[in-house]
């Protein structure tokens, strides 16, 4: 047993937006369909939190199996059996003569790999670790966020009014470029997002000067757009409610970002839709949202949202300049998470005890890994081939690499809280 596996009772904190939620009362399926429901509503959506998307994992006692359910009445596929990630957990064959046992899998051999990286969380910043131990270096600064191919980090260095916006290659740490310098009456906030092309950055900024009292917030708070190559900067959206705006989408197709806005505590309170537009003034088109949803992202392409409505126990997700045009996906269980797997249209969720995909819009679906108790979800490798996962056992939380295109191999992962995967090489 290595180190790594010696590692399974520490815990592994996860996506900040990754909040467990309470059981809300069953999801309801409609009629004819087996394991998504799917209905088109015009609900607001009810919960918030955003900011970006970290790490979460798996568990000691796992059981693989794959459950294919776009057919009417499916059929259990072979589950494939990983024996190199100690206490798991095999299904008997005597309680599904379905599922046929198949060699172990070695996983330090068939999926880590040092060409991925994560960054740790740790005092004042992160490490940059590749997937097979080796130490790169550190970063110190607060909100990075990884671009769509994995190879530039952006990230505020210092966290407090006149701080700095870097941009660096996770495999070079050393050699970093600054971006932007705000003056002393401005910082920088969390969830900057890139385009889908990785050519821009939109930066949530606001004042230093805040409104008084418990609810409090920056007198304004400003969404900026920045070309990474030529540094122009400008404005796309402005606030001064006390409120700050958060960026979790852009369609370049419809030169459209999505916002949302939040605040004390960290709810949604508002879906915005705001046009890029570089001959025009400023615009916002703002939408309530009643209730609480939480764990919003943008999906690969920019084209789409998706959030977790905690009321109905069920994702929606809508157009990124529609935010009417929301629909509810769900099945019955505990929805601990969900977000998009890059370089594909599935969305992964984690479900009470497991972890599958569907696709939005059709009823294709599968269930991937199951754990001995709840589960949560996240990040994907830039490419989307393999994700962390993380799972609870009463007081024990265990976290794990697993592969997302197949269910062969998985492997042990250490304690340190993982922001992001990123690609080393």
């Amino acid at each position: 047993m290595d180190e790594r596996d010696k590692d399974l009772t520490h815990l592994f904190v996860t996506d900040l937006d990754e909040i467990p939620l309470p059981p809300r009362g069953e999801w309801r399926r409609p009629e004819g369909r087996e394991t998504i429901a799917m209905r088109t509503s015009r609900y607001l959506l009810t919960a918030g939190a955003i900011v970006a998307v970290l790490a979460i994992a798996l568990i000691v006692g796992f059981q693989l199996r794959d459950r294919s359910t776009t057919a009417a009445n499916p059929s259990p596929s072979p589950t494939r059996l990983v024996t190199s990630v100690p206490n798991i957990v095999p299904p008997s064959p005597t309680a599904n003569p379905n599922v046929t046992p198949t060699p172990a899998v070695s996983a330090s051999q068939a999926l880590l790999s040092d060409r991925f990286g994560f960054l740790l969380q740790i005092s004042g910043g992160f490490a940059i670790r590749s997937e097979t131990g080796t130490t790169i270096g550190q970063l110190v600064g607060f909100a990075p966020s990884v671009s769509p191919d994995g190879r530039q980090v952006a990230y505020w260095q210092g966290s407090g009014p006149g701080n700095e916006l870097r941009l660096v290659d996770p495999a070079k740490p050393n050699d970093q470029r600054t971006l932007l310098k705000l003056p002393a009456t401005e910082r920088g906030g969390g969830g900057i997002l890139w385009s889908p092309d990785g050519a821009a950055l939109v930066l949530p900024i606001w004042s230093a000067d805040s409104f008084e009292g418990i609810d409090g917030g920056p007198k304004i708070a400003w969404l900026r757009m920045l070309n990474v190559s030529t540094g122009s900067l400008r404005d796309v959206a402005k606030l001064t409610s006390g409120r700050v705006l958060v960026p979790v989408a852009w369609d370049l197709g419809l030169s459209v970002i999505g916002a949302a806005e939040t605040g004390a505590g960290g709810f949604m309170s508002m879906y915005d839709v705001i046009p890029v537009n570089a001959n025009s003034a400023l615009q916002i088109e703002r939408q309530d949202v009643q209730g609480r949803v939480i764990g919003v992202q943008g999906s690969p392409d920019g084209k789409r949202v998706l959030g977790i409505w905690m009321d109905e126990n069920t994702v929606h997700i809508w157009p990124t300049a529609i935010f009417g045009a929301a629909y509810p996906v769900g099945k019955g269980g505990t929805l601990t998470g969900a977000r998009w797997r890059p370089g594909s249209d599935q969305v992964w969720w984690a479900v009470s005890n497991e972890v599958g995909w569907f696709i939005p819009q059709t009823s294709s679906s599968a269930v991937m890994y199951g754990a001995a108790g709840p589960v949560t979800i996240g990040p994907f490798r830039p490419d989307g081939s393999a994700l962390v996962m993380v799972a609870t056992t009463g007081a024990t939380r265990s976290t794990v690499l697993v592969d997302a295109t197949s269910i062969n191999t998985v492997e042990a992962l250490g304690p340190e809280p993982i922001a992001a995967s990123v690609v080393l090489r």
